[in-house]
């Protein structure tokens, strides 16, 4: 499964923003493990060093914000998309761009805290406490992705 994370849920973990922070340290934690994949864009990137850039020293999040490009993939923002966007109809253009973005890269799950700017047709949009629920759950389609199982199962046949 691969999920996409909007801003305000990378900016919910790494603000410590209250009451938000443990279910996106949750998602990311699945994404970290490989129990999940994730991903979020460039854009998200540039507007996290914006709106945190008064919250951190400088470096510590250029660090953070690169610690979680390693746990999870940074996908292109194309001009292709922000023209999409731009034509999509769409009230919210940022969340256009997100979810084109997402819908371009095969994305299952669109996790935000504002699903109003998410109208897409082809990706589920669900809250992280909805995601998190659905993972529990077991519902079909929400399962996690056991990449040790291969190992176990040479260390079984040696």
């Amino acid at each position: 499964m691969k999920v996409f994370f909007d801003t305000n849920i990378l900016i919910d973990f790494l603000a410590e923003r209250e009451p938000f922070v443990d279910d996106a340290a949750l998602i990311l934690g699945m994404c970290e493990q490989k129990e999940i994949s994730g991903c979020f864009t460039a854009l998200s990137a540039c507007n996290i060093v914006y709106v945190l850039r008064k919250s951190f020293d400088g470096g510590e999040l250029r660090n953070r914000v690169t610690e979680l490009s390693e746990i999870l993939e940074m996908i292109d923002t194309r001009s292709v998309e922000v023209k999409a966007a731009l034509t999509s109809g769409d009230s919210d253009f940022e969340d256009a761009v997100q979810r084109i973005c997402a819908e371009e890269n095969s994305v299952d799950v669109i996790i935000t805290r504002d699903k109003t700017g998410f109208a897409s047709k082809k990706i589920s949009v669900m809250n992280p406490t909805e995601f998190i629920d659905k993972i529990e759950a077991g519902c079909p389609g929400f399962h996690f992705v056991n990449t040790n199982q291969g190992e176990k199962a040479n260390e079984q046949t040696a």
